[in-house]
Order: structure tokens, then C-alpha cells, then sequence
């Protein structure tokens, strides 16, 4: 029988903010033991900076100019299809459970059963949430309470909700109940849970906040000459943000820490109940989020218009026991839209020809050293390019960019765009990302059928292998 698949996500993860992946002050024990029990990515990156785009990507297995959600707002192509989908008329028992943040938001998306919950600081309608806490307090969501009360999405503050009514909380006890139901059900199970933190507003229930009472936190990662030396889009927050003194900075990282142990909480919850229904033993289970978060790093909050790896490096779990191995850790870079073909092998499927995904299953069990040699994220008109030791951002229509040598600056302070000394690495960070605007133009051309009439030209090469051979790398 095909195994159960559960996809457990978060929203706007740094990767340095688990345990497992170096941090000492964090707490996540559930999220370290998953990764104990399966396979853990060093370098896993994000194809977008920003929700609706990434989470379009890491649910279709393509790029978002090929998808059409290219930012927060916009709305897929037509024909777009879901990993969640092809399960579904493979079989699968399909849910989805909080937050997707697609258009429409409240469209099933290939799931047999959704429960929408959209978000914490914003809503384009009333889900599932807003009932309950209109219902309860008045109010449609903690946002709008912290609005009333002056406070902005950089504002660090006390949740205005119990940890029992908290948006987390809130989607998990719903999984819990809707995996209650499945026990009897005999079919193969697919489920996403998508969790909403720690994304802003930073608004732990005191208790998490607690725990991190004079906690340490990183250094401030930031250099004054960045005001000089970054692309405008950047300069601009930079600004914005300068208000966040050290004091401010420190509150907001402990409160962030306070809702991943949240989070974490929620996972070890999830496990337990999985294991309660049987089906935990043989689940294939993939713990991810869409992006990361700055969190004043380079004087800026947020993501959108950073590409740093704050933001688009992300964690990547993988645990599937008895067929992978336990506690492995993989350095080679892959993206997150791997994980989706990754997803479909684990289930027995092919992976349709038209995904730019790739399976991750032969790097995780040591029979290759890599998959990709580079991974690409994008917003708008921006593309980034990162390798192991060197980063470039492309900004198009613009005559400045963003080139960092990550081997010597690894905290990339240092933008080397206009430098001459980078200038042959700038030209092959270009030539590798105009290769990539043409290979991934659409997948699909590389499956095409061998054709039957060569016309006036039946010598032009000897066959259509030799074809393929000859102009895709």
C-alpha cells in the first residue's frame, strides 16, 4: 500500500532558527527529532521571497513565472495542477487544513477536504478563524485588535488571544479532529497541514514569550555602508526600519523564537496523533516553510525585495523510515520545489514532465553527490542565483544588482556588483542565469515525441536523440 504523506508547514522559517540546524537557543524538540529520524537540508532554498508565490511552487513543482503567481495578489495560470491532485485520483484520501494563501482562497485546490484558515495579518474573506474569534472576542483576528491599538507588523506584542484560541493552536485542533475521522477510512492518506507562524505579527502567548527572558540573540547582522552600496528597493526599508533600536531588535527575536517553539509544539502534537490513528509508522512526512524573515538583518523586516539568504535559505525535513536513512544531514544545494517531486516518488507516481521538480530520493540515500548545481528564487522582475560560494541578484530594466562572494562574506555585507575584481564571476553568474531563463522556459519541450516527418531534411541529424543530445544540456 502506497505510504500516508503528510506535508507539515509554517510561514516565514529562518533556517538558522531550528534546533537541529545549529541554533543553541531555540527550542524544538519535536521538529530535532524528526530530523533525528529522517533527512535534514542544509541547503534548501525558497523560489520565492514572498507567500502566495512560493507556496504556488512548492505545491505545483514549477517556477512562478511559469505558474503565473508571482507575488501576493495574483492569481495561478489556468491549468495549473497540484501534487495534492495527482494523489487524489491516484487514490489518496487529500486535506488540506489552514493556511494555502492562493486565489481563489477559498477554492478546494485538489483537496477532497480544506479548512481554510488564510492568515494572521490579513483577509480577503471570512474563514474559519475570523468566525471563531468574532464569535469570542469581537474581533475578526488578534491584527485587527493590534491595529486598534496603534501597533504595527514590526511591533513585537503579547497575544491578545489564549494559547487555546491561538491561530496555530486553532489549525492543529482541527488536523487533530479531521485525523480522528480518517482511522476507519482505508485509503492511503495526503495531508498539509499548514501552520501560520512565526510569521508576523510577532505576537506570542506570554507564556512561549516567557521562556526566552533574557535569551540571547544573534548579533545584529548589518553594515552602515549597505545604505551606500544596496539596490534602492533595499535603501528605502532600510529606513523605514531604522527606528527598531537594539532594545526592539532583541524583544522581536525572542518573541520569534517563542512562536517557532509554538509552532514546534504544534508538529510534536500532530506526531503523536498520526501515531494514535496508525498512521505514523510508514508516513512519509516533509516538514518545510515558504521563506524566511529578516528580522532587522541588512536594517531591513520582512522579506519581499531581499534575496538574502535570511529569507530565501529555509529548512527541509524529510523523514520516511525504513526507507531512508535516519539522522542524515545533505549539504548539496536543492530547491524547494524538489521536495514535490520528491513527494510523488514516495507515492509510486511519475513526475509529470511539465514540473521543474526534481527527486530528491537518490541524494538522500548517498547514490549522488548532487541534483543542481544552483538554485533560483524570483519576485517580479528580480532573479537570484546562488551557487555554493557566490550569490548574484538580477534585477531587470535596472543597471544595478547584488553580487556576493559567500566563501569571504558569508553574511553578504558586501555587495561586489561594480566590482572589477568580480567582474569574470559576474559574467558566469549571468551566462548560468541566461541558461536557466532558457532551459526553464517551460519543461515540457524536453518530452516532446520523436517526430515522424523530417521533411526535406531526413540527414539533418542522425535521430532525435542525437537532436536532444545536441541542444539540451
Amino acid at each position: 500500500m502506497p505510504p500516508n504523506i503528510i506535508w507539515i508547514t509554517d510561514d516565514q522559517h529562518r533556517y538558522d532558527c531550528l534546533g537541529c540546524n545549529g541554533n543553541p537557543v531555540v527550542q524544538t524538540p519535536h521538529l530535532d527529532a524528526l530530523a533525528a529520524q529522517g533527512v535534514r537540508f542544509a541547503h534548501c532554498f525558497s523560489q520565492s521571497p514572498v507567500c502566495a508565490a512560493q507556496r504556488a511552487s512548492f505545491l505545483t513543482g514549477r517556477y512562478p513565472h511559469l505558474h503565473g503567481q508571482l507575488s501576493n495578489g495574483f492569481t495561478m495560470a489556468p491549468g495549473e495542477v497540484w501534487w495534492t491532485e495527482l494523489l487524489r485520483d491516484a487514490g489518496y484520501l487529500t486535506a488540506g487544513i489552514g493556511k494555502m494563501h492562493l486565489e481563489p482562497w477559498d477554492d478546494a485546490h485538489g483537496f477532497e477536504h480544506r479548512y481554510i484558515v488564510e492568515g494572521k495579518d490579513f483577509l480577503l474573506g471570512e474563514d474559519e478563524y475570523a468566525k471563531h474569534c468574532k464569535a469570542k472576542y469581537g474581533f475578526i483576528r488578534p491584527r485587527a485588535e493590534y491595529t486598534r491599538r496603534g501597533l504595527t507588523m514590526s511591533d513585537p506584542m503579547p497575544s491578545a488571544v489564549p494559547y487555546e484560541d491561538y491561530i496555530d493552536t486553532f489549525v492543529t485542533d482541527e488536523a487533530l479532529r479531521f485525523l480522528g475521522h480518517t482511522k476507519d477510512d482505508a485509503r492511503p492518506l495526503a495531508l498539509h497541514v499548514s501552520l501560520l507562524s512565526p510569521h508576523h505579527p510577532v505576537d506570542p502567548p506570554p507564556e512561549y514569550f516567557e521562556r526566552y527572558a533574557g535569551k540571547p540573540v544573534p548579533p545584529h547582522c548589518f553594515s552602515p555602508d549597505e545604505k551606500q552600496t544596496k539596490p534602492p528597493e533595499q535603501i528605502e526599508q532600510m529606513w523605514r526600519w531604522d527606528r527598531a533600536d537594539e532594545a526592539h531588535r532583541q524583544r522581536m527575536w525572542r518573541s520569534y523564537y517563542a512562536l517557532v517553539t509554538l509552532v514546534d509544539d504544534q508538529v510534536g502534537r500532530l506526531i503523536d496523533k498520526l501515531g494514535e490513528v496508525g498512521r505514523l509508522d510508514d508516513a512519509f512526512i516533509v516538514f518545510t516553510t515558504d521563506h524566511g524573515e529578516m528580522l532587522f538583518d541588512h536594517g531591513l523586516f520582512d522579506k519581499a525585495f531581499a534575496f538574502y539568504d535570511q529569507v530565501v535559505r529555509i529548512p527541509a525535513i524529510v523523514r520516511w523510515p525504513q526507507r531512508l536513512p535516519a539522522g542524515a544531514a545533505v549539504d548539496a544545494i536543492v530547491e524547494s520545489t524538489d521536495l514535490v517531486a520528491t513527494t510523488l516518488a514516495a507515492a509510486g507516481l511519475d513526475v509529470p514532465s511539465f514540473m521543474t521538480s526534481r527527486d530528491l530520493m537518490p541524494l538522500m540515500r548517498g547514490e549522488v553527490d548532487s541534483v543542481r548545481d544552483y538554485a533560483v528564487t524570483q519576485h517580479f522582475n528580480i532573479r537570484s542565483l546562488r551557487t555554493r560560494d557566490m550569490k548574484l541578484v538580477f534585477y531587470g530594466g535596472r543597471d544595478y544588482g547584488e553580487l556576493y562572494d559567500l566563501s569571504a562574506d558569508p553574511d553578504e555585507l558586501h555587495n561586489r556588483w561594480d566590482d572589477a575584481a568580480y567582474a569574470g564571476a559576474k559574467a558566469e553568474l549571468m551566462r548560468r542565469l541566461a541558461d536557466w531563463a532558457v532551459w526553464s522556459t517551460d519543461p515540457r519541450f524536453r518530452q516532446l515525441p520523436e517526430p515522424t516527418n523530417k521533411g526535406a531534411y531526413p540527414d539533418y541529424l542522425r535521430s532525435w536523440a542525437d537532436t536532444k543530445a545536441y541542444y539540451l544540456p
